[in-house]
């Protein structure tokens, strides 16, 4: 195939790979599955999973959110196992839930493609991955833990500001309170210090602040920073 350039009538950031044909299935199922590149739509098309679309070489956008939420509140996201597609994935959560997605995530392992997963372990693998997608703010709070090293207490206490910057993201008190009291599990601190801090005047540095505003977090941020998607031109 030959992905062209932008033209007034092939515009990237409005236009959704197999969206047509994939229509049907999307109501039928009431999901859609949303993939980065067109080969793995491809693929999964061809092991049955017709409600498969990808963005047209570009990061997800208002547009496709809105194109696809005319059919479903249902999504899927399918991207790459790496590093690219995890932060890809993480990306585009917050924009699709502004359109009033349910959203849940696959994770492929060994940093496979959709395409190469499909290939090597059929659908019945996939369709198994898929039943496992992991719900939108789980794998927010995930991808933030990945990147840290909890041996380690002055990470502890970056991933905890990070974890109350996003906690104050959820319009929810009770998912507020989850998130924290995870948290507190995970860098071994009692809950009610956690979620005393957090409520008190103390926290508010982090409300309003950027989850990266110390130097060294900057960096390590920046080193991982990556492509929207596989098929960027």
């Amino acid at each position: 195939y030959v992905n062209s350039p932008e033209s007034p009538i092939f515009q990237k950031g409005k236009l959704i790979y197999h969206l047509n044909e994939a229509k049907l299935a999307i109501r039928r199922h009431n999901r859609v599955l949303l993939f980065e590149g067109f080969l793995d739509v491809i693929s999964a098309v061809e092991a049955g999973f017709v409600e498969s679309v990808a963005t047209m070489g570009t990061a997800l956008t208002d547009d496709h959110s809105r194109e696809l939420r005319r059919l479903t509140d249902q999504i899927i996201l399918c991207f790459d196992g790496d590093k690219a597609g995890l932060a890809a994935a993480n990306k585009a959560i917050p924009i699709l839930m502004a359109h009033n997605f349910s959203i849940s995530v696959i994770e492929i392992p060994n940093k496979m493609d959709p395409d190469e997963f499909i290939k090597t372990y059929g659908k019945e693998a996939f369709a198994e991955l898929i039943d496992q997608a992991i719900p939108a703010i789980d794998y927010q709070y995930r991808y933030i833990k990945r990147q840290f090293n909890l041996d380690f207490v002055s990470h502890r206490e970056q991933f905890k500001r990070q974890i109350y910057h996003f906690a104050y993201t959820l319009n929810s008190h009770t998912l507020q309170e989850l998130i924290l009291k995870k948290l507190a599990q995970d860098i071994s601190i009692g809950e009610q210090s956690i979620l005393q801090e957090f409520n008190s005047g103390k926290s508010q540095v982090y409300k309003n602040s950027n989850i990266s505003n110390n130097k060294n977090e900057n960096k390590q941020i920046h080193s991982r920073q990556v492509r929207d998607t596989k098929y960027e031109l």
